[in-house]
């Protein structure tokens, strides 16, 4: 056993231990006066004598060297260098990670206060080896304070903490305590979870396992009769007419709520109320409610649809911004005639409604320059490709970002590309004829590609029904993507690129001659998903999710409606910086030149972006809370607990000692306690034989 000082400087204070010496060495007794009477008739002698002092009182000087001796080792801080010292200074100490859920569904009634309460009841059982450490929680995990033994910064940090907007997720906040008491030197190791045990943020498959012997507990602040009913999503209609942009919006309530209940829906155009309807919800229905059509008035129009009060406000309101469209204009180039075999392909595309698109046909001879200027995309429907003028017009027109999509019919043996395009596949081998028997059909579908995407899931559109009894051949496919084949492997839909735009080929005709396919009902949302991808359209987002993360590396990206979480950066950033207005917060500047992009969407409402030094030009997204938050069914804590514990991590091996420094280790010990403890003893042991002394001394005088 060793003993060890943290403090050794205080050991030069033993020097105080001649004090006790000095006093015994030179005090002298004091003698009683003798009165004399006058001494003036009396010789004076000269006479000389020596007195040697000694201890005579050694039971008191030891009582007070030993008291100097205590308070100098007290204040050097002894400790014992032990491992059994060590261990037995953490026997039963604790690790507790206190797991508090603040999603917004725990701002319902008073579940937020139940849990604080049951948080601080948790501080209040720690023990005085114990440590604990206060972890938030929703979509994502905060430690808002480590591991730490003081109940006053764990209360301070529970005092400041609140609900927030994020919906549940339990994996963060069970990895960070898995992590946390992994790491842990004490004995025993307690996870506390608090929440109202919302099921839509338990993945069974969590990954997670707590250290074998993990104590957990739960304390459940959910349960009861919910009132509660969600705005859950919204759906915008537009249509165009005469020039003027209409849009109806469409309202989906949820009620999870034990009763029947009447509710009132608001719908808000730039903070004005503008309609309001009546709606009767059901226990656990889904209602639907739509409002008139409304002209947009202009540029970020922010619109709101509010449900009116109840127990659970962040879910009542619902918000997005809405802009008026330029419509997407296609110029269809085929043969005119009595007939018209662009008819089912200009049908399909003039009621699309999210982009409107705006439809112009001309004939292959009646083609202008002027045609081409503000199209986006061109189709050419079993014609060639233009020559002469129109041709190299047309040609610029695709190589610098433009769509063109070609139909091989039965006039188009052959298309004779410009050298620049010279790489497109090309029609070869004349016609490929299946009228005999049931014809061909689409067998092999990328549905990876964004055209088909859509079309994955059951009951999503069946390409199998439509019959092909005529097609051509493609050629020189190096350079192309092969989105859809024939039973008998031909291609049928071929992509490739041309400098910064798309072309794209189908081989059998889009009329009623070589095929039913424009008379089944996938035939329109496929010419629609073609269309958007050939001209690179993407729906304007202007609300999300709060949680997620907004990339604005490229501010005319947000201009032009492109707000999307994941936009790559532009080669023509420029630089500058971006003023950010949060929904009632304060504004804060982000650099768009290095560093990091993004605006974090912690709040629900309206965004306000601009350029700094430009105050005009305004754009605006909207937040709203994940609304799978809304749904109060809960997810037992007995089966999270199970899965918790299966496959436990083995008992860690750690000795504890190595894992202490002196100075813990010190204050554990607290020998300087007893130190003290002794030393006053002492000092009223030291008191009494004093006094003992001294009465004794002053009878003897008496005597």
């Amino acid at each position: 056993m060793n003993i060890l000082f943290l403090a050794p400087l205080f050991l030069a204070g033993a020097a105080a231990i001649l004090i006790p010496v000095i006093v015994h060495l030179t005090h002298r007794d004091r003698k009683e006066a003798v009165e004399f009477p006058s001494l003036m008739f009396l010789s004076r002698i000269p006479y000389r004598t020596v007195r040697r002092q000694k201890i005579r009182h050694w039971l008191l000087f030891a009582m007070r060297s030993l008291a100097v001796l205590l308070l100098v080792f007290a204040f050097s801080r002894p400790l014992l260098d032990t491992n059994e010292a060590r261990s037995f200074s953490l026997a039963g100490a604790r690790d507790v990670v206190i797991l508090l859920d603040n999603s917004y569904s725990m701002s319902y009634s008073d579940r937020w206060a139940r849990a604080k309460s049951a948080a601080s009841d948790v501080i209040a059982e720690l023990g005085r080896d114990d440590r604990a450490s206060l972890v938030t929680f929703a979509s994502e995990a905060v430690v808002t304070t480590q591991q730490s033994s003081e109940r006053a910064a764990l209360r301070a940090a529970l005092d400041s903490a609140t609900t927030s907007f994020g919906s549940t997720n339990y994996a963060p906040a069970l990895n960070l305590a898995e992590q946390v008491l992994l790491d842990s030197d004490r004995p025993n190791l307690e996870v506390v979870l608090i929440s109202d045990f919302q099921k839509s943020g338990w993945d069974p498959g969590i990954g997670v396992t707590l250290p074998e012997g993990t104590n957990l507990r739960w304390v459940n602040v959910g349960g009861g009769d919910v009132d509660n009913a969600a705005v859950v999503g919204v759906v915008v209609e537009r249509e165009r007419r005469a020039g003027i942009e209409r849009a109806k919006v469409i309202v989906r309530l949820a009620d999870y709520s034990t009763a029947k209940q009447k509710r009132k829906v608001t719908l808000l155009l730039n903070g004005t109320e503008r309609q309001q309807r009546d709606a009767t919800l059901a226990p656990g229905a889904i209602e639907v409610v739509t409002f008139e059509p409304f002209t947009i008035p202009g540029k970020n129009t922010r619109v709101t649809v509010r449900l009116d009060e109840d127990q659970l406000q962040a879910d009542n309101e619902f918000h997005l911004v809405l802009d008026t469209e330029e419509p997407v204009r296609v110029l269809v180039i085929d043969r005119s005639g009595s007939d018209d075999p662009s008819l089912y392909v200009r049908r399909a595309l003039s009621i699309g409604q999210n982009p409107v698109y705006e439809l112009a046909r001309k004939g292959v001879s009646g083609v202008r320059v002027a045609d081409l200027e503000n199209a986006s995309l061109v189709v050419l429907n079993d014609v060639p490709f233009p020559a002469g003028r129109i041709g190299r017009r047309l040609e610029r027109f695709v190589r610098a970002g433009g769509g063109l999509f070609a139909v091989l019919g039965r006039r188009t043996a052959d298309i004779q590309w410009p050298p620049t395009l010279a790489h497109l596949p090309r029609p070869s081998g004349g016609v490929i004829d299946r009228s005999l028997g049931e014809g061909a059909t689409l067998s092999s579908l990328d549905y990876t590609h964004p055209v088909f995407d859509v079309f994955r899931g059951p009951r999503s559109g069946d390409f199998s029904l439509a019959r092909f009894f005529s097609y051509r051949r493609l050629a020189g496919l190096d350079s192309a993507q092969v989105l859809a084949r024939f039973d008998d492997g031909g291609v049928a839909l071929a992509s490739a690129n041309a400098g910064k735009g798309t072309v794209m080929l189908w081989t059998s005709g889009l009329d009623n001659i070589w095929s039913d396919f424009v008379l089944q009902p996938v035939f329109v949302p496929f010419i629609h998903r073609l269309a958007d991808f050939i001209v690179n359209y993407e729906p304007p987002r202007r609300y999300f999710t709060v949680g997620q993360v907004l990339d604005v590396s490229h501010f005319p990206a947000v201009h032009a409606g492109a707000v999307s979480s994941n936009d790559e950066i532009p080669a023509d950033i420029g630089g500058g910086e971006l003023v950010v207005q949060p929904p009632g917060g304060r504004r804060y500047v982000v650099t768009l030149q290095g560093g990091n992009h993004t605006v974090p969407l912690e709040y629900p409402g309206f965004y306000q972006l601009r350029l700094a030094g430009d105050s005009r030009d305004v754009v605006m997204v909207a937040a709203n809370p994940a609304i799978e938050e809304s749904d109060p069914a809960a997810v037992d804590p007995e089966e999270m607990a199970a899965v918790l514990k299966a496959g436990a991590v083995a008992d860690r091996s750690v000795a504890v000692q190595q894992a202490l420094s002196p100075d813990e280790r010190e204050r554990r010990q607290g020998l300087w306690w007893y130190l003290t403890g002794a030393l006053l003893l002492l000092l009223v042991a030291e008191t009494a034989v004093s006094n003992r002394i001294s009465l004794k001394r002053l009878s003897g005088r008496k005597k």
